[in-house]
């Protein structure tokens, strides 16, 4: 039987610097069979003395860190106004390479409060779209709006300025600058008119003429009639005025009455009577007959 200090293997290490490596160091005894034993340390205290069960490892030392800066993302890609802002990072003072922000935070934060210009560039042409003027009308109306290719440019004085570019520089098509804005009209039909059917013959015996009055209207899809001036159907093809005079012949067999016009009254004032011829005819042209030969019943006052 002996007895003896037994280690087991090494730990990995605790950190890449200035870190530690343990290991588990115990008395142990050994039969002659072989079997071992695990004793009170008190056991070996013939067996010299106790190995370590610590020690160093990783760099003997680490390197220092400080709280650095690092830029954010711009807040526009072109223009004057480009902004981003400062953000804090932990660093290693030696290669300035960013660590995680646990290796500096013991250390004092400081303070950045203002932000960085970024891409202030020229922008790319783009179209500056106008706004709809008022419809032109309540029906069959359009509206317009006048597009221009614009670019906003950083010059030789270190100033942007928007400028107008041909629109061959801009992107895409150019966009519409004419539409509809209102409901159709509706469809109006100009049309000759008869108010009246063809009139008397004008002749009471032989030849006359008859007449009828004939007039320009609009009439509309939703049935609105409206007179207009002729000469708007007139400038219509195909719309051709109707007559509105014809001739006529007033023939008679028969024996009848017929009057003149009635004579001047034969007082100025007060109470007097007033005289016309009353004549019994036949055909056309007239002639004259007794009173007799036309009946005494239908014969006119005279």
């Amino acid at each position: 039987i002996f007895i003896r200090w037994k280690a087991d293997a090494w730990t990995e290490c605790s950190a890449t610097c200035e870190g530690n490596e343990t290991r588990n160091v115990y008395c142990e005894q050994v039969q002659l069979d072989g079997v071992t034993q695990r004793v009170n340390d008190s056991e070996c205290r013939a067996s010299g003395v106790k190995p370590n069960d610590t020690r160093s490892c990783g760099e003997s030392e680490c390197p220092g860190y400080r709280w650095g800066s690092s830029s954010g993302s711009c807040s526009e890609t072109c223009g004057p106004y480009g902004k981003k802002p400062v953000l804090l990072v932990c660093q290693q003072i030696a290669d300035n390479v960013t660590v995680d922000e646990t290796y500096c935070a013991d250390l004092e934060q400081p303070v950045f409060s203002e932000k960085l210009p970024c891409n202030r560039v020229s922008c790319p042409p783009k179209w500056d779209i106008g706004e709809w003027i008022p419809c032109s009308a309540t029906c069959d109306g359009v509206q317009t709006r006048k597009h221009l290719c614009r670019q906003l440019q950083l010059e030789s004085d270190r100033h942007f300025h928007m400028r107008t570019v041909a629109d061959s520089l801009c992107p895409g098509s150019k966009p519409s600058e004419v539409k509809s804005c209102s409901a159709a009209c509706p469809r109006v039909v100009f049309q000759w008119a008869l108010t009246k059917t063809w009139s008397e013959c004008s002749a009471k015996c032989g030849k006359g003429t008859r007449t009828r009055i004939v007039r320009c209207e609009a009439k509309t899809a939703d049935g609105k009639v409206t007179k207009v001036a002729d000469e708007v159907c007139e400038l219509q093809a195909n719309n051709s005025r109707p007559i509105v005079e014809r001739k006529c012949r007033v023939t008679s067999s028969s024996n009848v009455w017929v009057t003149s016009d009635w004579y001047q009254c034969t007082k100025s004032c007060g109470r007097g009577v007033q005289r016309r011829q009353v004549k019994c005819v036949r055909g056309c042209p007239q002639r004259l007959l007794g009173a007799g030969k036309c009946s005494l019943s239908t014969r006119p006052a005279h």
